[in-house]
């Protein structure tokens, strides 16, 4: 089973000549069967653009400047393939680039960029790294937009488990968001534009309770406008 979660994993990253070697190993060692767990996954894997693949297309200068990004051997863990000092600034182009690609139509590109955005500021928010913790102003905002187009995303798709997902994790970096809506009028915006797509993803999956939360947190909100004064 090790040796089929790696071969499915250096699938999903375009390594295709090590996914050989291990799947080579599964038939000289292993039980092969003809349909084998993971078999539906590589096969949507494949249909996939993987990350080199994607930087190739719409950024080959980052794809140069940072080759352990999307590189033939690269680790299979993304905060590993970037310094991680740099890695907050890294997700930040990559979260740009995601953006880009939705706004022009390429929702593939887009939504395998806004993945690899969203799993390098996780992983530097959950290690305390400097830039995120005394800049997540800065750094924050960005995660949360790119968390937000690619909820939408699948949102629109009728993918609501996907969607609910990036919900989560954008209400917890909103959560952090929230003392600097304040006095930030663009941060609030910010905000008030997610917690209206919260609002309606909730309401389409029936989840009353994060509907009551999304309602309560709108207005607070909406004290910042009057100084703090409902």
């Amino acid at each position: 089973m090790a040796a089929e979660i790696a071969n499915v994993a250096h699938l999903a990253l375009g390594q295709h000549d090590r996914a050989k070697a291990v799947r080579q190993l599964i038939e000289q060692f292993g039980a092969v069967r003809h349909e084998w767990p993971g078999a539906d996954l590589i096969r949507q894997l494949r249909q996939r653009p993987t990350l080199p693949a994607v930087l190739a297309k719409v950024a080959p200068e980052l794809n140069a400047r940072l080759p352990g990004l999307a590189g033939a051997s690269m680790p299979l863990v993304p905060v590993l393939r970037v310094r991680l000092e740099s890695a907050p600034d890294v997700a930040t182009e990559l979260a740009q680039l995601a953006e880009a690609a939705l706004d022009w139509g390429d929702i593939h590109s887009g939504m395998r960029l806004a993945l690899d955005a969203h799993l390098l500021f996780a992983a530097t928010s959950m290690l305390g790294t400097n830039k995120m913790r005394y800049q997540f102003h800065r750094y924050g905002a960005t995660w949360a937009r790119v968390l937000y187009r690619a909820g939408r995303q699948w949102f629109d798709d009728g993918n609501g488990s996907d969607a609910a997902d990036a919900s989560g994790w954008l209400t917890g970096v909103a959560d952090i968001l929230f003392m600097h809506a304040v006095y930030d009028v663009e941060i609030r915006s910010l905000i008030a534009t997610w917690l209206r797509w919260q609002h309606e993803l909730y309401t389409s999956l029936g989840d009353t309770e994060s509907v009551a939360n999304v309602a309560r947190a709108t207005a607070t909100l909406a004290t910042f406008d009057t100084g703090g004064s409902p």
